[in-house]
Protein backbone atom coordinates (compact mmCIF):
# COMPACT_ATOMS: atom_id res chain seq x y z
CA UNK A 1 0.00 0.00 0.00
CA UNK A 2 1.32 3.45 -0.94
CA UNK A 3 0.49 6.49 1.13
CA UNK A 4 0.32 10.10 -0.04
CA UNK A 5 2.82 12.13 2.01
CA UNK A 6 2.49 15.94 1.94
CA UNK A 7 5.45 17.97 0.82
CA UNK A 8 7.73 19.08 3.66
CA UNK A 9 8.93 22.36 2.16
CA UNK A 10 11.30 24.08 4.53
CA UNK A 11 11.54 21.15 6.92
CA UNK A 12 14.56 19.49 5.33
CA UNK A 13 16.42 22.79 5.20
CA UNK A 14 15.87 23.26 8.93
CA UNK A 15 17.02 19.78 9.84
CA UNK A 16 19.92 19.30 7.42
CA UNK A 17 22.03 21.89 9.22
CA UNK A 18 21.73 20.14 12.56
CA UNK A 19 21.98 16.45 11.72
CA UNK A 20 22.84 14.24 8.83
CA UNK A 21 22.32 10.72 7.56
CA UNK A 22 19.73 8.49 9.21
CA UNK A 23 18.96 11.05 11.93
CA UNK A 24 18.12 13.64 9.27
CA UNK A 25 15.59 11.30 7.67
CA UNK A 26 14.03 10.55 11.05
CA UNK A 27 13.65 14.23 11.95
CA UNK A 28 12.08 15.00 8.57
CA UNK A 29 9.61 12.15 9.11
CA UNK A 30 8.76 13.45 12.59
CA UNK A 31 8.25 16.97 11.25
CA UNK A 32 6.03 15.64 8.46
CA UNK A 33 3.98 13.65 10.95
CA UNK A 34 3.66 16.75 13.15
CA UNK A 35 2.37 18.76 10.18
CA UNK A 36 -0.20 16.08 9.33
CA UNK A 37 -1.43 16.01 12.94
CA UNK A 38 -1.85 19.79 12.98
CA UNK A 39 -3.74 19.66 9.68
CA UNK A 40 -6.08 16.99 11.06
CA UNK A 41 -6.76 19.09 14.17
CA UNK A 42 -7.58 22.09 11.97
CA UNK A 43 -9.98 20.04 9.85
CA UNK A 44 -11.77 18.74 12.94
CA UNK A 45 -12.20 22.32 14.19
CA UNK A 46 -13.51 23.32 10.76
CA UNK A 47 -15.93 20.38 10.81
CA UNK A 48 -17.22 21.42 14.24
CA UNK A 49 -17.85 24.98 13.04
CA UNK A 50 -19.71 23.74 9.95
CA UNK A 51 -21.85 21.43 12.09
CA UNK A 52 -22.79 24.37 14.31
CA UNK A 53 -23.76 26.43 11.26
CA UNK A 54 -25.80 23.54 9.87
CA UNK A 55 -27.57 23.09 13.20
CA UNK A 56 -28.45 26.80 13.43
CA UNK A 57 -29.70 26.79 9.82
CA UNK A 58 -31.84 23.73 10.57
CA UNK A 59 -33.47 25.48 13.54
CA UNK A 60 -34.03 28.65 11.52
CA UNK A 61 -35.76 26.87 8.63
CA UNK A 62 -37.83 24.70 10.96
CA UNK A 63 -39.07 27.85 12.68
CA UNK A 64 -39.76 29.60 9.35
CA UNK A 65 -41.68 26.79 7.63
CA UNK A 66 -43.18 25.17 10.75
CA UNK A 67 -44.94 21.89 9.85
CA UNK A 68 -43.93 22.10 6.15
CA UNK A 69 -40.27 21.68 7.13
CA UNK A 70 -40.80 17.93 7.63
CA UNK A 71 -41.76 17.65 3.95
CA UNK A 72 -39.07 19.99 2.61
CA UNK A 73 -36.14 18.53 4.58
CA UNK A 74 -35.90 15.12 2.77
CA UNK A 75 -35.64 16.89 -0.60
CA UNK A 76 -32.82 19.11 0.67
CA UNK A 77 -31.02 16.13 2.21
CA UNK A 78 -31.18 14.19 -1.08
CA UNK A 79 -29.71 17.08 -3.07
CA UNK A 80 -26.94 17.59 -0.51
CA UNK A 81 -26.17 13.87 -0.61
CA UNK A 82 -25.81 13.95 -4.40
CA UNK A 83 -23.49 16.97 -4.28
CA UNK A 84 -21.42 15.39 -1.51
CA UNK A 85 -21.02 12.13 -3.46
CA UNK A 86 -19.91 14.05 -6.55
CA UNK A 87 -17.42 16.02 -4.43
CA UNK A 88 -15.97 12.86 -2.89
CA UNK A 89 -15.70 11.19 -6.29
CA UNK A 90 -13.59 14.12 -7.45
CA UNK A 91 -11.39 13.90 -4.34
CA UNK A 92 -10.92 10.15 -4.79
CA UNK A 93 -9.77 10.67 -8.37
CA UNK A 94 -7.18 13.19 -7.18
CA UNK A 95 -5.97 10.78 -4.50
CA UNK A 96 -5.68 7.97 -7.05
CA UNK A 97 -3.54 10.19 -9.28
CA UNK A 98 -1.30 11.20 -6.36
CA UNK A 99 -0.89 7.58 -5.25
CA UNK A 100 0.06 6.49 -8.76
CA UNK A 101 2.68 9.27 -8.91
CA UNK A 102 4.05 8.32 -5.48
CA UNK A 103 4.21 4.69 -6.58
CA UNK A 104 6.16 5.59 -9.71
CA UNK A 105 8.58 7.92 -7.88
CA UNK A 106 9.23 5.66 -4.88
CA UNK A 107 12.92 4.82 -4.45
CA UNK A 108 14.06 2.36 -1.84
CA UNK A 109 17.41 3.19 -0.27
CA UNK A 110 19.20 1.69 2.68
CA UNK A 111 19.22 4.98 4.62
CA UNK A 112 15.53 5.92 4.15
CA UNK A 113 13.55 3.50 6.23
CA UNK A 114 9.92 4.31 6.96
CA UNK A 115 8.49 4.56 10.46
CA UNK A 116 8.13 1.27 12.27
CA UNK A 117 4.90 0.54 14.07
CA UNK A 118 4.09 -2.33 16.36
CA UNK A 119 1.01 -4.43 15.59
CA UNK A 120 -2.10 -3.73 17.64
CA UNK A 121 -1.74 -7.10 19.40
CA UNK A 122 1.57 -8.70 20.44
CA UNK A 123 1.32 -12.33 21.52
CA UNK A 124 4.24 -13.60 23.63
CA UNK A 125 2.51 -16.88 24.47
CA UNK A 126 1.82 -20.09 22.56
CA UNK A 127 -1.92 -19.42 22.52
CA UNK A 128 -3.42 -19.43 19.03
CA UNK A 129 -6.44 -17.24 18.32
CA UNK A 130 -8.87 -17.37 15.43
CA UNK A 131 -9.02 -14.58 12.85
CA UNK A 132 -12.17 -13.27 14.52
CA UNK A 133 -10.48 -13.36 17.92
CA UNK A 134 -7.39 -11.56 16.61
CA UNK A 135 -9.57 -8.90 14.97
CA UNK A 136 -11.48 -8.38 18.20
CA UNK A 137 -8.23 -8.07 20.17
CA UNK A 138 -6.93 -5.52 17.66
CA UNK A 139 -9.88 -3.27 18.50
CA UNK A 140 -8.19 -2.62 21.85
CA UNK A 141 -9.15 -2.60 25.50
CA UNK A 142 -11.57 0.31 25.08
CA UNK A 143 -13.80 -1.55 22.64
CA UNK A 144 -17.27 -2.22 24.03
CA UNK A 145 -20.04 -4.41 22.66
CA UNK A 146 -23.17 -2.32 22.25
CA UNK A 147 -26.16 -3.83 24.03
CA UNK A 148 -29.48 -1.98 23.46
CA UNK A 149 -31.58 -1.40 26.57
CA UNK A 150 -34.85 -3.27 26.95
CA UNK A 151 -36.70 0.04 27.31
CA UNK A 152 -35.15 1.48 24.13
CA UNK A 153 -38.03 0.65 21.78
CA UNK A 154 -40.72 1.71 24.24
CA UNK A 155 -39.08 5.10 24.78
CA UNK A 156 -38.50 5.58 21.04
CA UNK A 157 -42.15 4.90 20.16
CA UNK A 158 -43.48 7.08 23.00
CA UNK A 159 -41.18 10.00 22.11
CA UNK A 160 -42.07 9.72 18.42
CA UNK A 161 -45.79 9.71 19.15
CA UNK A 162 -45.35 12.67 21.50
CA UNK A 163 -43.63 14.66 18.74
CA UNK A 164 -46.32 13.73 16.17
CA UNK A 165 -49.10 14.97 18.46
CA UNK A 166 -47.59 18.48 18.26
CA UNK A 167 -48.04 18.60 14.47
CA UNK A 168 -50.98 19.87 12.48
CA UNK A 169 -53.92 17.35 12.57
CA UNK A 170 -53.76 16.90 8.79
CA UNK A 171 -50.07 15.88 8.99
CA UNK A 172 -50.30 13.45 11.90
CA UNK A 173 -51.32 10.31 9.98
CA UNK A 174 -48.74 10.73 7.14
CA UNK A 175 -45.99 11.26 9.71
CA UNK A 176 -47.12 8.20 11.67
CA UNK A 177 -46.69 6.14 8.49
CA UNK A 178 -43.22 7.63 7.88
CA UNK A 179 -42.22 7.08 11.50
CA UNK A 180 -43.42 3.46 11.42
CA UNK A 181 -41.29 2.75 8.33
CA UNK A 182 -38.27 4.41 9.90
CA UNK A 183 -38.66 2.46 13.16
CA UNK A 184 -38.99 -0.75 11.13
CA UNK A 185 -35.71 0.07 9.36
CA UNK A 186 -34.00 0.66 12.70
CA UNK A 187 -35.43 -2.59 14.03
CA UNK A 188 -34.16 -4.58 11.04
CA UNK A 189 -30.71 -3.02 11.40
CA UNK A 190 -30.74 -3.78 15.12
CA UNK A 191 -31.60 -7.44 14.46
CA UNK A 192 -28.59 -7.72 12.16
CA UNK A 193 -26.31 -6.10 14.74
CA UNK A 194 -27.71 -8.34 17.46
CA UNK A 195 -26.21 -11.35 15.70
CA UNK A 196 -22.82 -9.61 15.62
CA UNK A 197 -23.13 -8.72 19.29
CA UNK A 198 -23.82 -12.33 20.26
CA UNK A 199 -20.93 -13.49 18.09
CA UNK A 200 -18.51 -11.00 19.68
CA UNK A 201 -19.67 -12.00 23.16
CA UNK A 202 -19.00 -15.65 22.29
CA UNK A 203 -15.51 -14.79 20.98
CA UNK A 204 -14.67 -12.81 24.12
CA UNK A 205 -15.78 -15.73 26.27
CA UNK A 206 -13.58 -18.06 24.22
CA UNK A 207 -10.57 -15.72 24.59
CA UNK A 208 -11.06 -15.49 28.36
CA UNK A 209 -11.26 -19.28 28.63
CA UNK A 210 -7.99 -19.67 26.69
CA UNK A 211 -6.26 -17.08 28.86
CA UNK A 212 -7.46 -18.79 32.05
CA UNK A 213 -6.42 -22.24 30.81
CA UNK A 214 -2.95 -21.15 29.71
CA UNK A 215 -2.48 -18.82 32.73
CA UNK A 216 -1.99 -15.76 30.56
CA UNK A 217 -3.25 -12.18 30.70
CA UNK A 218 -3.72 -9.08 28.57
CA UNK A 219 -1.71 -5.99 29.51
CA UNK A 220 -1.40 -2.53 28.04
CA UNK A 221 1.82 -1.56 26.28
CA UNK A 222 3.57 1.69 27.17
CA UNK A 223 3.38 4.38 24.46
CA UNK A 224 0.63 3.51 22.02
CA UNK A 225 -2.57 1.50 21.86
CA UNK A 226 -0.93 -1.86 21.49
CA UNK A 227 -1.90 -4.65 23.87
CA UNK A 228 0.28 -7.61 24.83
CA UNK A 229 -0.69 -11.17 25.68
CA UNK A 230 1.83 -12.50 28.19
CA UNK A 231 2.05 -15.39 30.63
CA UNK A 232 1.05 -14.39 34.15
CA UNK A 233 4.28 -15.81 35.59
CA UNK A 234 6.36 -13.79 33.12
CA UNK A 235 4.44 -10.62 33.96
CA UNK A 236 4.95 -11.20 37.69
CA UNK A 237 8.65 -11.90 37.13
CA UNK A 238 9.12 -8.59 35.31
CA UNK A 239 7.40 -6.70 38.13
CA UNK A 240 9.46 -8.49 40.77
CA UNK A 241 12.66 -7.66 38.86
CA UNK A 242 11.62 -4.01 38.94
CA UNK A 243 11.10 -4.26 42.71
CA UNK A 244 14.56 -5.80 43.17
CA UNK A 245 16.38 -3.31 40.94
CA UNK A 246 14.75 -0.32 42.68
CA UNK A 247 15.13 -1.59 46.25
CA UNK A 248 11.48 -2.23 47.18
CA UNK A 249 10.49 -4.33 50.17
CA UNK A 250 7.24 -5.84 51.41
CA UNK A 251 5.04 -4.43 54.19
CA UNK A 252 3.41 -6.66 56.77
CA UNK A 253 0.70 -4.16 57.76
CA UNK A 254 -1.51 -1.86 55.73
CA UNK A 255 -0.78 1.77 56.81
CA UNK A 256 -3.83 3.23 55.02
CA UNK A 257 -5.97 3.80 58.15
CA UNK A 258 -3.05 5.28 60.06
CA UNK A 259 -2.21 7.70 57.24
CA UNK A 260 -5.86 8.65 56.92
CA UNK A 261 -6.04 9.68 60.59
CA UNK A 262 -2.78 11.67 60.33
CA UNK A 263 -4.07 13.65 57.35
CA UNK A 264 -7.39 14.38 59.05
CA UNK A 265 -5.59 15.94 62.00
CA UNK A 266 -3.34 18.00 59.73
CA UNK A 267 -6.29 19.32 57.75
CA UNK A 268 -7.72 20.82 60.94
CA UNK A 269 -4.40 22.54 61.67
CA UNK A 270 -3.78 24.00 58.19
CA UNK A 271 -6.36 26.76 58.45
CA UNK A 272 -4.33 29.30 56.42
CA UNK A 273 -4.19 27.20 53.24
CA UNK A 274 -7.38 25.09 53.56
CA UNK A 275 -10.85 26.42 54.26
CA UNK A 276 -12.64 24.42 56.97
CA UNK A 277 -15.71 24.15 54.71
CA UNK A 278 -13.62 22.23 52.15
CA UNK A 279 -12.25 19.66 54.59
CA UNK A 280 -15.19 17.30 54.12
CA UNK A 281 -14.68 17.41 50.33
CA UNK A 282 -10.97 16.61 50.73
CA UNK A 283 -11.68 13.60 52.93
CA UNK A 284 -11.65 10.17 51.27
CA UNK A 285 -14.69 8.33 52.63
CA UNK A 286 -13.43 4.79 52.00
CA UNK A 287 -9.63 5.05 51.60
CA UNK A 288 -7.74 2.18 50.02
CA UNK A 289 -4.04 1.59 49.29
CA UNK A 290 -2.74 2.64 45.86
CA UNK A 291 -2.48 -0.14 43.29
CA UNK A 292 0.25 -0.91 40.76
CA UNK A 293 -0.66 -1.56 37.13
CA UNK A 294 2.49 -2.32 35.14
CA UNK A 295 2.69 -1.47 31.45
CA UNK A 296 5.19 -3.23 29.20
CA UNK A 297 7.84 -1.15 27.39
CA UNK A 298 7.72 -2.91 24.03
CA UNK A 299 10.13 -0.42 22.46
CA UNK A 300 12.97 -1.33 24.86
CA UNK A 301 15.22 -4.36 25.01
CA UNK A 302 13.99 -7.07 27.35
CA UNK A 303 10.53 -5.48 27.58
CA UNK A 304 10.82 -3.97 31.09
CA UNK A 305 7.80 -2.50 32.87
CA UNK A 306 6.60 1.04 33.40
CA UNK A 307 4.91 1.31 36.81
CA UNK A 308 1.57 3.10 36.80
CA UNK A 309 0.23 3.79 40.29
CA UNK A 310 -3.50 4.37 40.76
CA UNK A 311 -3.85 6.84 43.66
CA UNK A 312 -7.48 7.83 43.15
CA UNK A 313 -8.75 6.00 46.27
CA UNK A 314 -5.85 6.76 48.59
CA UNK A 315 -6.21 9.01 51.68
CA UNK A 316 -3.97 11.70 50.16
CA UNK A 317 -5.31 11.85 46.59
CA UNK A 318 -7.81 14.71 46.98
CA UNK A 319 -5.53 16.55 49.39
CA UNK A 320 -2.57 16.24 47.02
CA UNK A 321 -4.61 17.71 44.14
CA UNK A 322 -5.66 20.62 46.34
CA UNK A 323 -2.11 21.12 47.61
CA UNK A 324 -0.86 21.30 44.02
CA UNK A 325 -3.16 24.29 43.47
CA UNK A 326 -1.93 25.83 46.73
CA UNK A 327 1.68 25.41 45.63
CA UNK A 328 0.92 26.96 42.25
CA UNK A 329 -0.46 30.06 43.98
CA UNK A 330 2.33 30.42 46.55
CA UNK A 331 5.28 29.08 44.54
CA UNK A 332 6.08 31.21 41.51
CA UNK A 333 8.42 29.72 38.91
CA UNK A 334 9.88 31.61 35.98
CA UNK A 335 9.41 28.66 33.57
CA UNK A 336 12.19 30.12 31.46
CA UNK A 337 13.34 26.72 30.24
CA UNK A 338 9.93 25.04 29.88
CA UNK A 339 7.48 24.83 26.99
CA UNK A 340 3.70 24.50 27.15
CA UNK A 341 3.29 21.98 24.32
CA UNK A 342 4.82 20.62 21.11
CA UNK A 343 3.48 23.55 19.06
CA UNK A 344 5.37 26.06 21.22
CA UNK A 345 8.51 23.93 20.94
CA UNK A 346 8.27 23.84 17.13
CA UNK A 347 7.78 27.62 16.98
CA UNK A 348 10.78 28.23 19.26
CA UNK A 349 13.00 25.91 17.20
CA UNK A 350 12.27 27.85 14.01
CA UNK A 351 13.69 31.00 15.67
CA UNK A 352 17.03 29.36 16.53
CA UNK A 353 19.94 29.82 14.15
CA UNK A 354 21.46 26.36 13.58
CA UNK A 355 24.71 25.54 11.79
CA UNK A 356 26.68 22.36 11.11
CA UNK A 357 28.40 22.51 14.51
CA UNK A 358 25.16 22.19 16.52
CA UNK A 359 23.95 18.89 17.94
CA UNK A 360 20.51 18.03 19.26
CA UNK A 361 20.61 16.18 22.60
CA UNK A 362 17.63 14.80 24.48
CA UNK A 363 17.46 13.41 28.02
CA UNK A 364 15.00 10.96 29.48
CA UNK A 365 14.51 10.29 33.19
CA UNK A 366 14.87 6.64 34.07
CA UNK A 367 12.31 5.34 36.59
CA UNK A 368 10.96 8.75 37.59
CA UNK A 369 8.68 7.11 40.15
CA UNK A 370 11.60 5.74 42.14
CA UNK A 371 14.13 8.55 41.79
CA UNK A 372 12.61 11.78 43.12
CA UNK A 373 14.49 12.75 46.34
CA UNK A 374 12.07 13.71 49.09
CA UNK A 375 14.49 15.43 51.48
CA UNK A 376 15.89 17.70 48.76
CA UNK A 377 12.42 18.40 47.44
CA UNK A 378 11.13 19.57 50.81
CA UNK A 379 14.25 21.66 51.38
CA UNK A 380 14.00 23.37 47.99
CA UNK A 381 10.25 23.97 48.33
CA UNK A 382 10.64 25.52 51.77
CA UNK A 383 13.46 27.77 50.55
CA UNK A 384 11.35 29.10 47.66
CA UNK A 385 8.20 29.51 49.75
CA UNK A 386 10.04 31.61 52.34
CA UNK A 387 10.92 34.15 49.67
CA UNK A 388 7.32 35.21 49.01
CA UNK A 389 5.23 33.93 51.95
CA UNK A 390 5.14 34.31 55.71
CA UNK A 391 6.58 31.63 57.97
CA UNK A 392 3.22 30.29 59.13
CA UNK A 393 1.90 29.58 55.61
CA UNK A 394 5.20 27.97 54.65
CA UNK A 395 5.13 25.76 57.73
CA UNK A 396 1.60 24.51 57.02
CA UNK A 397 2.39 23.75 53.38
CA UNK A 398 5.62 21.90 54.22
CA UNK A 399 3.97 19.94 57.04
CA UNK A 400 1.13 18.76 54.83
CA UNK A 401 3.49 18.07 51.92
CA UNK A 402 5.78 16.01 54.14
CA UNK A 403 2.86 13.86 55.33
CA UNK A 404 1.72 13.23 51.74
CA UNK A 405 5.20 12.31 50.52
CA UNK A 406 5.61 9.71 53.27
CA UNK A 407 2.65 7.76 51.91
CA UNK A 408 4.79 6.00 49.35
CA UNK A 409 3.54 2.42 49.31
CA UNK A 410 1.33 0.49 46.86
CA UNK A 411 -0.43 -2.83 46.44
CA UNK A 412 0.39 -5.50 43.87
CA UNK A 413 -1.31 -8.90 43.76
CA UNK A 414 -2.68 -8.47 47.31
CA UNK A 415 0.78 -7.62 48.71
CA UNK A 416 2.02 -4.21 49.89
CA UNK A 417 5.40 -2.81 48.85
CA UNK A 418 7.49 0.24 49.74
CA UNK A 419 10.86 1.71 48.82
CA UNK A 420 13.68 1.22 51.30
CA UNK A 421 15.46 4.37 50.18
CA UNK A 422 13.94 7.83 49.84
CA UNK A 423 10.81 7.28 47.93
CA UNK A 424 8.52 8.77 45.32
CA UNK A 425 5.77 11.22 45.91
CA UNK A 426 2.26 11.67 44.66
CA UNK A 427 2.20 12.01 40.89
CA UNK A 428 0.25 15.30 41.11
CA UNK A 429 3.47 17.14 42.14
CA UNK A 430 5.94 15.56 39.69
CA UNK A 431 5.46 18.17 36.95
CA UNK A 432 5.97 20.98 39.45
CA UNK A 433 9.22 19.42 40.71
CA UNK A 434 10.51 18.93 37.15
CA UNK A 435 9.85 22.60 36.33
CA UNK A 436 11.86 23.77 39.31
CA UNK A 437 14.77 21.36 38.78
CA UNK A 438 15.00 22.37 35.13
CA UNK A 439 15.04 26.09 35.96
CA UNK A 440 17.57 25.58 38.77
CA UNK A 441 19.98 23.42 36.77
CA UNK A 442 19.97 25.78 33.78
CA UNK A 443 20.38 28.86 35.94
CA UNK A 444 23.42 27.40 37.72
CA UNK A 445 25.19 26.35 34.51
Amino acid sequence: MHYVIPRSDGLEGLVVCAVSGGERVRYVQNATRFRINQEIKFLYIKKQKLNEQLYNAHLKFAKTWNSNWQIIQPTIDNKLQQEMEAHYDNLNKKLDNLQSKCKGNTKTTSNSEGPRFHPRTVNLTKIEFTKEGTHLLDLGLKHRIEKPLKTYWTNLIMETEGAIKLLDPKLKDPHRILAAKKIQQISNSSNQNRGNQKRQAHIIKSINNKLATEKAMIVRVDKGRTIMIINTDEYTRKVQNFFTENNFHGLHKDPTKRDHKILQKLLQQCNLIIDKKKIKFLTQKNPQPPTLNAQIKLHKHGHPIRPVINNTKTPSYKIAKHLTDVLSRHLHLSNQYNVKNSITLAENLTKIEINENHKLITYDIKDLYANIPIHETLKITKLMLNKENNAQITKQIITLLDAILKQNYFEFQNNLYQLKKESPWAHQHQALWQKYSCNTSNTNT
